[in-house]
C-alpha cells in the first residue's frame, strides 16, 4: 500500500485503506488509519478532506498524541500557506 501512495496510485491505494479501515480494532489502529487517508489526502491535495479527516482522530481517542500532532501539522501548514 505504501508503494501505491508514494507513486500517487491512489486508485489502488483506497480500497486497501477502507480494508485495514474495517479491520482497525483498538481506538490506536483506527487513528493510525485515519491518519494514512489524511497523508492520500494530502498528497491528492484535497485540503477541505485532510481537515475532516484530522478532525476525526481526536473524536476517535481523544488521548492520541498522533491526532494531535497532526491537528498541530494542519494548523502549521495551513498558516503558512501551504494549504
Amino acid at each position: 500500500m505504501f508503494e501505491y501512495t508514494q507513486s500517487k496510485n491512489f486508485d489502488k491505494a483506497n480500497p486497501l485503506v477502507g480494508e485495514l479501515q474495517t479491520k482497525a480494532a483498538s481506538p490506536a489502529e483506527k487513528v493510525w488509519v485515519e491518519i494514512l487517508k489524511g497523508d492520500i489526502e494530502f498528497q491528492k491535495e484535497i485540503k477541505q478532506e485532510l481537515a475532516i479527516f484530522t478532525s476525526r482522530l481526536l473524536v476517535i481517542d481523544p488521548t492520541s498524541k498522533d491526532g494531535y500532532e497532526h491537528m498541530g501539522d494542519l494548523y502549521f501548514i495551513s498558516r503558512r500557506g501551504v494549504l
